[in-house]
């Protein structure tokens, strides 16, 4: 028999119409898809929360972001810049120097942490 394939934007379009979070095994569903795990933590999990920041996934969740580069770097500056989505960062700018998203990111927070570092001098 067939799995049922299911429809990430009907689930969070029912979440977003709730406003509020899904029930966990529902919730869970959109670690199968990145694009759909960034959205549904910046616009549900944080909301339901009250972060407006967005509700990061556990640290092992994360790792649905290391298949796609631009949705890593999209979670890691508005949700949660995670020790893994950085080593996974930097390992995918190593292994691809030409590639956009790996760029924007230590674009990103190397100008964001040397700002950071000049003002704590003061």
């Amino acid at each position: 028999m067939a799995k049922k394939k299911v429809d990430l934007k009907a689930l969070y379009e029912k979440a977003l119409a709730n406003n509020e979070r899904l029930p966990e095994s529902e919730e869970r569903l959109f670690l199968k898809d990145p694009q759909w795990a960034y959205l549904y933590a910046k616009y549900i999990r944080g909301k339901a929360a009250n972060m407006p920041n967005g509700g990061a996934w556990e640290e092992k969740d994360e790792k649905i972001f290391y298949s796609n580069p631009k949705w890593a770097y999209l979670y890691s500056i508005f949700v949660h810049k995670s020790e893994g989505i950085v080593r996974h960062m930097m390992a995918s700018g190593i292994a691809n120097s030409d590639d956009e998203w790996s760029k924007k990111f230590f674009d990103f927070f190397e100008g964001v942490d040397r700002v950071r570092e000049e003002l704590t001098k003061t």
